[in-house]
């Protein structure tokens, strides 16, 4: 509980801090517009007509840019996840892969945070992905017979049949690396987490 109070109160406090220099960065970008075009018109009724488009332009063009960056944050593109699973298995993602389920957590009071996704391959590239990363020594590989409904604790999906669960710890940056293979379809779970607290307390 106290963890969740003072994770509430550093999010007002940054969205707040955040907030003041965004408006304060947009403020002088506007007055640098309004600036330009009292330089460029000689008539006062045109600087001051065109100056006031200018700075809405300016305050129009940096609030689009913030809410689209603030909406990217909550809801990542498919390409996020695909460099999530280009950083998982250390090879280019294929041009096919397909995105079927996303799910990403945000950082919390530690710093630890998530983010799951469910691909789907082709056949060929799905089968060899399998037996490369069976004979590579950084990944910890076991058969299973699990049914996932998604990694997340929480946002489950459908629940689908596990084949071979491996992972791979990367301790240098306190990543934790894991790609699910599933039965039929020839998907794949993917899941790449921050976990600062556990490598903190070893």
């Amino acid at each position: 509980m106290n963890d969740l109070v003072a994770l509430g109160v550093i999010a007002i406090l940054g969205c707040a801090f955040f907030g003041v220099v965004i408006w304060a960065v947009l403020d002088l970008f506007a007055r640098i517009a309004r600036l330009i075009v009292s330089k460029l018109l000689e008539d006062d009724e045109k600087k001051k007509r065109w100056g006031n488009v200018a700075v809405r332009t300016v305050y129009g063009l940096g609030i689009s840019f913030v809410a689209f960056s603030f909406f990217r944050a909550v809801f990542p593109s498919d390409d996020f996840f695909a460099r999530d699973f280009e950083m998982v298995v250390g090879q280019k993602a294929p041009s096919d892969l397909v995105v079927t389920q996303k799910y990403a957590t945000y950082p919390d009071i530690h710093g630890d945070n998530c983010s799951y996704s469910r691909m789907s391959l082709n056949a060929k590239f799905y089968s060899n992905l399998l037996n490369q990363l069976k004979l590579d020594r950084r990944f910890s590989v076991q058969q299973s017979n699990n049914v996932s409904t998604g990694q997340a604790f929480t946002n489950h999906w459908p629940p689908m049949r596990v084949t071979y669960e491996i992972d791979r710890v990367d301790q240098a940056s306190d990543h934790h690396y894991s790609i699910w293979f599933l039965q039929g379809e020839h998907q794949i779970e993917v899941q790449v987490c921050t976990t600062r607290t556990l490598s903190g307390s070893k």
